[in-house]
């Protein structure tokens, strides 16, 4: 990723940060494993969050990011609404 990707990519988590503060909702951070990464049509993955037995198919991930099974990443949720916001390096 280059450096302004990674900045665009920066800014774009920075204003969904900022509606989720100004929504007044609750945003958690999570950890866990993605696995079987679907990039066309839905360009979801199949991610287990750390502690959890299941793998919760069907989670999308910002364009950011590009998904390989076996990541370790990092996903923001919001309700019952989550998202893969990148990996861990």
């Amino acid at each position: 990723m280059s450096h302004d990707s990674a900045n665009k990519a920066a800014e774009a988590v920075r204003h969904e940060i900022m509606d989720v503060i100004r929504g007044h909702h609750v945003m958690r951070v999570v950890w866990g494993t993605v696995s079987a990464p679907i990039t066309t049509p839905t360009h979801s993955v199949t991610f287990t969050p750390q502690g959890s037995p299941t793998g919760l198919p069907g989670i999308r991930y910002l364009a950011s990011y590009s998904p390989t099974a076996g990541d370790v990443a990092v996903a923001a949720a919001v309700g019952s609404d989550l998202w893969i916001i990148g990996k861990l390096a």
